[in-house]
């Protein structure tokens, strides 16, 4: 009975507090949801995960401070020390009650997001149950230690700001510090493919150190020991506190080392793993997507030797975003990739010939560069050489090619900028298998070795090439293949009219426009025809410094209602805004039409 009215005590003192707690959280839960579907995140569970992992340290340091440090702090502890219950049983009341609303939040959180998840996604149940394992150690673990520091009293703050210090601390041996917090280090990505159950065990251990720090404390001659850590602090007690945390600050500075990879991406399977290649599949075995990844391993074993590279950057495939704007392929932003790392998000419906094709092409382009955004030269080869290599489908790239016949410009971004990426794409295709036709394989070849080859700068770092735009100044295809310029840019242009320019759809005229405000926008689209079925929209905001989108421009996509003549753009009137039309045309997929600027 008096475990019962001990309950009861400690619920109707902090009910209340915890109830609007609970209430914030649920708050932040909707809130996530809603970021997570206009963001169109790859799975939703990632809200979840992320609310649990960013969300619950604070939510566990609050109830453990509540049922502990407030009833001490306000003299509840004298009351109940008088009282015929023991100190084993009053910490237990107090432990096994904040355990329930931390785990029954948590829980409750996974559990609505499943549910919600579920109607746009998959979630198998396998997924969901090791997720609430997952989840609950983790929050298991946290409780324990705050719980466990709640009973420091007076030292309290000095042992939070210890354990920032240690935990933010990689030691000198580069393994970076998890404590009790590897179970979700990872993603929710990440925590379905290869969940960390290694890092179970040591939780675990965290927690049982924990909870029996706290009650050793707890107990410790009748908790004479808890009482004399919570009498308030003297002036010198302060000050010495403060001095201590200073000195551990400057130590751990002292320890710091550089953060070495190995978790993250790392933890997946590896599909391919050669000493000039590691491919990594987000995917089970058996799925489209870990037969591209093993392909894709062979066309880079295959074209290493040819143009002269040693190793290329580790790849990792993601499925894509839902209703991603570019599902073919994408970087995956706010990745855990660096420079000798290159994470995907890739469309597995895609045929894999022409997913192949995509994909070499930001790895070549990755490797020539690091950056998505290199010289035109640059982006001209990558494509093209990506399409030339992979050679799918040639019907379809020619006649993509003729689109861009009009054009007397051979500048990739111009080109993309003009007609889109597919017809750049094919139009860097049709120079290069000009060049094969004028100069021979070898001269194809040369110019891979001269930009992507990796023996001619040593000493640098990666990518171990100097900047493309040193190599390629005027002239640069004549010098390094040896073919006359002039009768190759002759046979490319003939390429390029060996077949009519297929018929594409008329699509609307865009106009971009500030006056939106009757739409509920500050920026909006009209159309000089209602619009058509079929067509969709992309539209980016430039940055202050840019003249025109770029290649790693993240752009919206957005489908207008049939038949109508203005849309509006969730864009700000002082950013600069450009729109173009994209439509599916059978035989030659995706078309894109010119950017529109803002007048």
């Amino acid at each position: 009975m008096s475990v019962l009215a001990l309950a009861w005590k400690e619920v109707e003192h902090h009910g209340l507090v915890l109830f609007g707690a609970l209430v914030l959280l649920g708050s932040a839960a909707i809130v996530s949801w809603v970021v997570g579907l206009s963001e169109n995140y790859v799975t939703l569970m990632t809200t979840a995960v992320a609310l649990v992992a960013g969300g619950f340290p604070f939510y566990a340091v609050f109830v453990a401070g509540r049922l502990v440090v407030h009833d001490h702090e306000a003299g509840t502890h004298e009351f109940l020390a008088a009282l015929p219950v023991g100190p084993v049983l009053r910490t237990t009341v107090r432990f096994v009650l904040g355990l329930a609303v931390l785990e029954g939040s948590a829980a409750v959180l996974v559990t609505a997001t499943s549910l919600l998840a579920g109607r746009r996604e998959g979630v198998p149940l396998s997924f969901l149950a090791t997720l609430v394992v997952l989840v609950g150690g983790y929050v298991l673990a946290w409780y324990a230690v705050a719980f466990a520091v709640a009973h420091t009293g007076r030292y309290r703050w000095l042992v939070w700001w210890v354990i920032g210090l240690v935990a933010t601390t990689v030691y000198p041996w580069g393994t970076a510090w998890h404590g009790w917090t590897g179970l979700l280090a990872d993603g929710a990505d990440l925590l379905r493919t290869a969940p960390p159950w290694n890092e179970l065990p040591g939780t675990l251990a965290w927690t049982a150190s924990a909870v029996g720090f706290a009650y050793f404390v707890a107990t410790f001659r009748g908790g004479a020991l808890l009482e004399r850590w919570f009498v308030p602090a003297s002036g010198h007690q302060k000050a010495w506190m403060i001095g201590l945390g200073l000195a551990a600050m400057l130590f751990a500075g002292t320890l710091e080392g550089e953060e070495v990879g190995g978790r993250g991406f790392g933890l997946l399977p590896t599909t391919v793993d050669e000493p000039m290649t590691t491919v990594r599949a987000a995917a089970s075995p058996g799925t489209p997507l870990v037969s591209l990844a093993k392909a894709l391993g062979v066309e880079l074993l295959a074209l290493g030797p040819a143009v002269g590279v040693e190793r290329w950057p580790e790849v990792v495939l993601l499925r894509a975003r839902p209703a991603a704007t570019d599902p073919r392929v994408e970087p995956a932003q706010g990745s855990k990739a660096t420079d000798a790392v290159r994470v995907l998000q890739v469309d597995p419906t895609l045929p894999e010939r022409a997913a192949l094709q995509w994909i070499l092409a930001d790895v070549l382009g990755h490797t020539m560069a690091g950056s998505p955004d290199a010289d035109a030269d640059a982006r001209w080869l990558a494509e093209g050489l990506a399409r030339w290599w992979i050679h799918d489908d040639p019907d379809r790239l020619a006649a993509l090619a003729a689109l861009g016949a009009g054009s007397s410009e051979r500048d990739f971004l111009e080109v993309s900028a003009t007609y889109g990426p597919e017809v750049a794409g094919a139009v860097a295709w049709a120079g290069l298998v000009a060049l094969e036709d004028v100069g021979g394989r070898e001269a194809v070849l040369a110019l891979g070795q001269e930009l992507v080859g990796l023996d001619r700068w040593s000493g640098a770092a990666w990518p171990a090439v100097a900047p493309s735009w040193r190599r390629t100044g005027p002239g640069w295809v004549g010098r390094v293949t040896g073919v006359d310029e002039v009768r190759w840019r002759a046979a490319w242009e003939a390429r390029m009219h060996r077949v009519p320019a297929p018929e594409v759809p008329p699509m609307p005229h865009l106009t971009v426009t500030t006056q939106g405000v009757d739409l509920g926008a500050d920026v909006a689209l009209a159309f000089d025809t209602p619009w058509p079925a079929g067509v969709a929209i992309e539209w980016v905001a430039l940055d202050a410094l840019q003249r025109a989108p770029v290649p790693s421009d993240r752009v919206e996509r957005l489908v207008p209602e049939v038949g109508a003549t203005t849309v509006a753009l969730a864009a700000d009137v002082e950013q600069v805004v450009v729109a173009r039309t994209v439509v599916a045309v059978p035989g030659l997929g995706r078309i894109t039409g010119p950017w529109t600027l803002r007048p």
